[in-house]
This record gives structure tokens, sequence and C-alpha cells, in this order.
């Protein structure tokens, strides 16, 4: 990929603008989504490094990347310099036969895991905003809210 530089950072493109407006988990959305644009959607779950492709096989000649961190998407983009100081330049649609840019998508997935760029929805620990208990994972959070009508967590 010579010297461009693959990051994670806002959306620059439209297809990458309304993706990111996505609630966290909704795969159904992103089949939408490739259908509508015409353009296959590969999403990497940062946790587990895994690819999921939306529109694959569909004959779609673009491609967009997402990173997925457990609660919410960012799009991929590369870089002409390690700044992203000009998104003018930065490309966030692919061609689907470059298959370098999937090889680029599962190490950078692998670089923000070592980072610990991704949330465990299961065990992560948070504080009800209203009454300060503490909580672990959504399920007890999803509880606490139901139970209390508490709904600003931290």
């Amino acid at each position: 990929m010579g010297r461009r530089h693959w990051s994670v950072a806002p959306a620059h493109s439209k297809v990458c603008r309304s993706l990111l407006t996505l609630p966290s988990g909704r795969r159904a959305e992103l089949s939408i989504f490739a259908t509508h644009y015409q353009t296959e959607i590969a999403s990497v779950e940062v946790a587990s490094g895994r690819i999921d492709h939306f529109g694959q096989g569909s004959g779609y000649a673009n491609r967009c990347v997402l990173v997925y961190s457990g609660i919410h998407y960012d799009s991929c983009l590369l870089s002409p310099t390690p700044k992203l100081d000009n998104p003018e330049f930065c490309e966030t649609v692919f061609a689907v036969r470059d298959e370098a840019i999937l090889q680029a998508t599962a190490l950078l997935a692998a670089k923000l895991k070592s980072q610990h760029y991704y949330t465990d929805t299961a065990t992560f620990d948070l504080r009800c905003g209203v009454c300060s208990q503490g909580l672990r994972g959504e399920k007890e959070a999803t509880a606490h809210a139901r139970s209390t009508g508490h709904t600003d967590f931290r």
C-alpha cells in the first residue's frame, strides 16, 4: 500500500456518514445500506478481528470499511500522510477487487485491539448517574433502568 496510512477517523463520504449514524449492533441495517448505496460494506469487529461483509457477491464495484468497537462504528480511511489534517485527500471508498484493503483492515483491527479500542458490553463497568449505583454490563444497566427509570449511565 506504499506510503499511504490506514486509520480510523470521522467519515467524509456520503456513504460512510450515513453508516455511522447507525445504533450499535445493527447488522440488518448494514445490509440495507449496502443495497441502497450499491456498495459492499466490510465491518471488522475489533475484539474478535472478524470481518463481516454486506453486499458481497452482489456485483458492486466499491467497498467501504467500518470498524466496530462493540458500541459504535468508525469509518476507515486511507490517508496520503500520517496526519489527518486534509480529509479531502483521504479515501473512504475502495475497489472491491483491492484485497490489500482487507489485509490492512485486519492489521488495523489487531493494532486497535492491542490498544483496547473496543468495549465488551457484557462486562464493562458503569455507574448510574442518578443514584451512583455501580453496575456491570449491559444486562445490569438495562435491568436497573427498567426497575428505577434511571437512564443516565457513566
